[in-house]
């Protein structure tokens, strides 16, 4: 797969062609057509990063809230069925609402559980990714210590760990 830099770049062209990801838009959108779009963002971006595409679903989750002009709350999730393919699921409140904050946050969604799934893939399928350190600060997240889910474990050990703050890094990049 291509380095970080490259793979944001082309992410980012993908993004800037994409109009019906602007807020005049996507208002304009059924609930069907928005995930529609998704699912064909997450297809480009896969190919880009070099990794089968996920079926991206919305699920009903909690309750997003606004404080201080910041989204808090469960906003998706990445993981890999049993026949080993690859989902992601994004809060359905995110893509439902109109509001172009819930708008970003749905696409840094989809771009960071995305990542997950490059990250999962590069581990247990095929070494894709540039850097062997980060393959192995992942495999050892994964493997030795155990993904730290925020319910079980607390925010600090989930937020910390390295595959959260490589995926939170690239999607914001």
């Amino acid at each position: 797969a291509p380095n970080d830099y490259e793979q944001i770049s082309k992410i980012s062209d993908v993004l800037a062609e994409c109009k019906e990801i602007l807020p005049e838009n996507w208002e304009k959108l059924t609930f069907d057509e928005r995930v529609s779009v998704l699912n064909h963002l997450e297809a480009q971006i896969a190919k880009i990063e070099h990794r089968p595409a996920c079926i991206l679903e919305a699920e009903q989750m909690k309750k997003i809230r606004k404080f201080n002009g910041e989204l808090y709350g469960s906003f998706g999730y990445q993981k890999i069925e049993a026949d080993g393919t690859f989902k992601i699921a994004i809060n359905s409140e995110l893509i439902k609402s109109n509001d172009p904050q819930f708008l970003l946050k749905t696409l840094e969604t989809v771009l960071h559980e995305g990542r997950h799934a490059y990250q999962a893939y590069s581990i247990a399928f095929r070494d894709i990714h540039t850097s062997r350190g980060d393959i192995s600060n992942w495999t050892e997240n994964h493997r030795k210590y155990g993904y730290q889910d925020s319910s079980r474990f607390g925010f600090k050990l989930y937020w910390m760990q390295p595959v959260e703050a490589d995926a939170r890094k690239f999607a914001k990049d």
